[in-house]
């Protein structure tokens, strides 16, 4: 897969400046704040812990169902879920799918450097790899419901159409989880994604070590 790119950053803000279109005056100001995030964007950085993770999230031929920052494998990663089906996907299906994880993240990063920190902060974390293990053992050690209501329905508003994408791919390959007696985990993987870029913003910044 290859690397995150800058310009990815601008197609994700690019759908949250569409989310946020009837919000005149919020949109003004993230957008200049955008300008100046964007220009101090540590790409390499971020870039490193996105593709660590989404490859590891969608490897399918590991044996077992844990993942990256899980103790246990009550939240599986995506390609132990859906083993079966995503063996049967292209390359090219695979490549979208970790583009839609990825906008996903970036979305959770620009919801907390635009919305949050509002303006953003000055990135206190440059290394790559410091970025990532600081990071990635944190990242399943919170519940996603227990975020403010307000901030909630905030990522959820941003990051919506994202996961249609991501809802639409997974129909029309047959990826749905559960069955008798077994509760269907997808929703709980997938909330995770924007939490992941989320976090990696806080760690960034030295909000959270």
């Amino acid at each position: 897969m290859r690397k995150l790119r800058t310009e990815d950053l601008d197609t994700s803000m690019s759908a949250i400046q569409e989310a946020l279109a009837d919000e005149k005056n919020l949109l003004g100001k993230i957008n200049t704040w955008f300008i100046a995030l964007r220009l101090r964007f540590n790409v390499e950085a971020v870039s490193f812990c996105c593709e660590k993770f989404i490859s590891s999230e969608l490897d399918f031929q590991t044996p077992g169902d844990r993942g990256l920052g899980r103790i246990t494998n009550y939240i599986p990663r995506l390609g132990g879920y859906f083993r079966k089906q995503m063996s049967t996907l292209s390359q090219e299906q695979l490549f979208e799918l970790y583009e839609i994880i990825q906008d996903l993240m970036l979305r959770g990063y620009l919801t907390r450097a635009l919305l949050v920190e509002a303006p953003p902060k000055k990135e206190l974390i440059r290394s790559g790899q410091a970025l990532y293990e600081t990071w990635l053992p944190g990242m399943y050690s919170s519940d996603p419901s227990e975020m403010k209501p307000n901030l909630r329905n905030a990522l959820a508003a941003l990051t919506d159409s994202a996961f249609v994408k991501l809802r639409d791919l997974f129909y029309h390959h047959g990826m749905k989880g559960g069955g008798f007696m077994s509760k269907d985990k997808t929703d709980l993987i997938c909330a995770y994604y924007p939490l992941g870029g989320f976090g990696i913003r806080a760690i960034e910044t030295g909000d959270v070590r």
